[in-house]
């Protein structure tokens, strides 16, 4: 009983940043739907982005364990799982934050929600491309044309720091735009005009 103690105990040591990232995420939202709770098309946007969080939160060991046992195909297709689960819930957080602009006075926000959701979902979408492109060459390789498979095989080794420099921008305007939506709350609760 002992090894499988701390087999669990390493493995939530593991889990513990993108879990408690994914968990805050979560959090937030919950306390983000007491704003307005009679606006169906806001609950239901925040609804859509808590589910995609619980998703991705539940998913967040398999990453751990796909680390240790990387040729399980169990830790593979979950990876992938959450992989898109990822995507997808940085699109459902640039929707809430769209639809939370769309309800504060600040004309400013507003414009730049719809900015960077539109530069978001621009490069999230090529970054689901490419994911989804990577994983159909590795599973089903005769399903995928020659030149992508080239292209593929051109970026080699770059493919991985392009993935991450996809995810990382629209992540970062995301937690922008979230910065300012909350600065735009607060000023117009605590400020003085």
């Amino acid at each position: 009983m002992g090894g499988w103690l701390g087999l669990g105990m390493e493995t939530m040591q593991a889990c513990l940043p993108a879990g408690a990232t994914v968990g805050l995420l979560i959090y937030g939202l919950g306390l983000l739907g007491r704003f307005q709770p009679q606006e169906r098309v806001w609950t239901g946007a925040l609804d859509r982005a808590r589910v995609l969080g619980m998703l991705v939160l539940g998913l967040v060991p398999f990453l751990y364990w796909w680390s240790v046992r990387p040729t399980e195909p169990l830790f593979v297709e979950s990876l992938l799982l959450l992989v898109f689960g990822g995507i997808a819930f940085l699109m459902a957080l640039n929707r809430v934050l769209l639809r939370l602009a769309a309800m504060l006075p600040d004309m400013v926000l507003r414009a730049d929600t719809r900015l960077f959701s539109r530069v978001n979902g621009f490069l999230i979408g090529m970054l689901g491309a490419l994911v989804g492109l990577e994983a159909m060459a590795v599973q089903r390789p005769g399903w995928v044309p020659a030149y992508m498979m080239a292209l593929l095989g051109e970026l080699g080794e770059s493919r991985n720091w392009l993935f991450v420099m996809l995810a990382l921008v629209p992540l970062a305007l995301t937690m922008t735009l979230l910065w300012k939506a909350k600065e735009s709350i607060h000023d117009s609760v605590f400020g003085e005009g």
